[in-house]
């Protein structure tokens, strides 16, 4: 009977113990891996030097290849006519579209006052009919404010209205310090951005085609007007000695400040798309001849010197690389107690395709470094199971990295995996202190047992001597 009681007490503690270490792996099996991208900086072809604020960006990756901004906030500019050319265009829908001009496009607390440096104007009337195109075009190749103006009350009712749409899509796009006091860019109090976010308003301008091409057009005709582009990476009208053929739009202008003109421009080149932006550069300037004509000119270190640089340096600095793919990398990574194999197949959750240096090799160039969550799976595996990471680095500067997930199933072989489970826990520290428990238990329960005996025998003399 002792030893029955026994062997059903060590029995239980078996199974309690058991159930603890299945439930300590259950828990292992949450962990997840984060994935992290940062951008390579070409060694070979080092960016240019710029005493301007400049940011450039690849719009095929989304990312920044070059960023001096630090985040430093300026005023809107030409960004806020920007960013209306862009709201109007996509809310407007058809550019064929006849817009009437209104009063506030004739009005100086909308457009800004003459001569200032700020408020180019067409000298538009209220009353008459453009096309949304053409004022579109205004706004892109002239800066244009009472273009702004006519647009925003076409689209909204009112300037402040159009505004709040502004603002909106400035959110949408993913800039965090930006704010529209006004659609046509005159300095305010409560206008901010910084040249990361103008970034961004040219990457989603870039994508409309035909925006680019209005933007690009070195003059135009707006109604009865016939206009040259202030921007002079696509014209030659004005000054000559900046013109870049590859240089797309997309909008150039003045703010009052002495070093508030700002460039925004874009190029591609074997496939790759960029946006540039040159902000905080010093101004026009003009000199006026005896007979009265004038004679346009930036000093050396402007915003279309940096144009210059930048553009060259961006399209032939860098190449787009398939570094990895579920077709080109994969690792083996053992099973035990499978069913239909004892290893599985193990491929990258995601396609690693980076922005790298010109004359990188893939091959030689990059490391490719593998973490496994365990060194041997236990069946079952899933397909899609996370077991693990993979990184790129280059130079010992991590690229990026991606997850890594089984590409097939691997079902578990029941008998073996008891089996090894029965075995794993006999030889395991919890099986040694159960049985170290067990044995003062059982030990206890008959050393109790025994002096019951003992007790019972000794008790039992005790009343035969009496009797």
């Amino acid at each position: 009977m002792v030893f029955r009681r026994s062997f059903f007490l060590l029995l239980s503690l078996f199974i309690i113990a058991s159930s603890f270490g299945s439930l300590c792996v259950c828990a292992d099996e949450t962990a997840e891996t984060s994935t992290i991208i940062v951008d390579a900086v070409s060694k070979e072809n080092p960016p240019p030097s710029t005493v301007n604020t400049v940011v450039v960006r690849n719009v095929d990756s989304g990312r920044n290849i070059f960023n001096n901004s630090k985040g430093k906030v300026i005023q809107p500019g030409v960004a806020a006519k920007l960013m209306t050319a862009l709201v109007a265009y996509e809310s407007i829908g058809q550019t064929s579209a006849k817009v009437v001009i209104p009063a506030e496009a004739e009005k100086d607390g909308y457009i800004g006052a003459v001569g200032q440096v700020s408020a180019p104007r067409l000298g538009l009337k209220s009353g008459s009919i453009l096309s949304a195109r053409d004022l579109i075009q205004a706004v892109l190749v002239c800066s244009a404010n009472d273009a702004c103006v006519s647009l925003a009350v076409y689209v909204s009712g009112s300037p402040e209205s159009f505004v709040k749409l502004m603002n909106q899509k400035a959110e949408e796009l993913g800039c965090e310090n930006t704010h529209f006091s006004n659609c046509t860019g005159l300095n305010s109090a409560t206008s901010h951005t910084t040249a990361e976010d103008i970034a961004l308003i040219a990457e989603a301008v870039f994508l409309k085609n035909e925006l680019v091409t209005l933007a690009s057009e070195p003059k135009a005709t707006v109604g009865e007007s016939k206009i040259h582009s202030k921007n002079y990476l696509t014209s030659t009208s004005l000054i000559s000695n900046y013109y870049m053929k590859e240089a797309k739009g997309l909008i150039a202008g003045q703010t009052e400040n002495e070093s508030g003109y700002c460039l925004i421009s874009s190029a591609e080149k074997d496939g790759l798309s960029y946006v540039f932006v040159v902000a905080e550069a010093s101004a026009e300037k003009r000199t006026i001849a005896e007979d009265g004509s004038s004679t346009r000119y930036f000093e050396p270190g402007n915003a279309y010197d940096d144009m210059k640089a930048f553009i060259p340096w961006a399209t032939e600095s860098f190449s787009y690389h398939s570094v990895i793919t579920r077709k080109n990398f994969s690792e083996e990574l053992p099973v035990s107690a499978g069913k239909e194999s004892d290893y599985v197949l193990v491929v990258a959750k995601d396609n690693i395709e980076l922005l790298l240096p010109a004359g990188t090799d893939v091959e030689t160039d990059l490391e490719k470094q593998v973490f496994f969550t365990e060194e041997r799976l236990n069946a079952p595996v899933f397909e899609g199971q996370v077991v693990g990471t993979v990184s790129v680095l280059l130079d010992g500067e991590l690229l990026a990295s991606t997850e890594l997930v089984a590409k097939t199933s691997v079902t578990e072989n029941t008998f073996q995996t008891f089996g090894q489970k029965v075995f794993a826990f006999l030889e395991s520290e919890t099986m040694k202190t159960v049985l170290l428990w067990a044995c003062i238990l059982v030990g206890a329960y008959m050393l109790f047992n025994v002096g019951a005996f003992v007790y019972r025998l000794i008790k039992k003399y005790i009343n035969a001597s009496k009797d």
